[in-house]
């Protein structure tokens, strides 16, 4: 098995690619295939977009809330965990994970005030 060669073929009609020595490997055999490839994914994009968003049954507004209660709350966690890191990190990484808690605590803040949790 370590011997066989495996022939690439394209990716829109099957027929064998000849690769380049040196480069990107070659996904389509020609720019027709290609331009075809992507007319092809661009004229059903679309439909299996639309089919997908109307097969997914929504949450009520209370689970939303939830789910949103929780991501700041694991957002506030992720941020000090950074700034822990902050402290205990090789000066190289130290003061980049510093500056992301601090980031993500001060975005989570700014956006999410206690407030905001108790009103509802």
């Amino acid at each position: 098995m370590s011997g066989e060669t495996i022939i690439p073929v394209c990716a829109y009609c099957g027929e064998p690619i000849t690769q380049p020595r040196t480069g990107r490997p070659r996904i389509y055999c020609s720019p027709r295939c290609r331009v075809a490839a992507f007319r092809f994914r661009r004229a059903f994009e679309p439909f299996e977009i639309a089919q997908a968003e109307e097969s997914i049954p929504r949450p009520p507004a209370a689970a939303l809330d939830e789910q949103i209660a929780r991501t700041v709350l694991e957002a506030t966690a992720v941020a000090g965990v950074f700034l822990r890191l902050g402290h205990e990190a090789r000066p190289v990484l130290a003061w980049r994970c510093e500056r992301a808690g601090t980031e993500i605590a001060a975005t989570i803040s700014r956006h999410f005030e206690r407030t905001d949790c108790a009103e509802r």
